[in-house]
């Protein structure tokens, strides 16, 4: 089954030789993005990788960062609880590995 689900996103996202793999939750599914994305920026020569999230985003995010090793780059967000976009770009840079958006936000600011 999880090769068939695999297979369809891959297919809906337009993948050529696609891959991936099931998770049962939010918080497992959190830290296996941070670590792909971890080993996705090393592979590029990124030695110390940062993600960027709202300050809103899921505490899974700080979790993973923390036993990842990976910088968590948190942006305020406005008062109608929405990330800033011009604080996200000033946010990335070379060892930007991930960006963070959700909808809703978990928590307010």
């Amino acid at each position: 089954m999880e090769a068939e689900v695999v297979a369809a996103a891959s297919s809906l996202t337009h993948l050529v030789d696609g891959g991936g793999t099931m998770s049962s939750g939010g918080t497992e599914s959190i830290f296996l993005a941070v670590h792909t994305a971890r080993e996705w920026g090393r592979a590029q020569g990124v030695d110390h990788p940062a993600i960027v999230t709202a300050r809103t985003a899921h505490p899974a995010f700080a979790k993973a960062c923390h036993y990842l090793g990976v910088e968590q780059r948190r942006v305020d967000v406005g008062a109608d609880l929405r990330a800033d976009p011009a604080a996200f770009a000033d946010a990335v840079d070379d060892r930007a590995v991930l960006l963070v958006a959700s909808a809703p936000c978990y928590r307010s600011a």
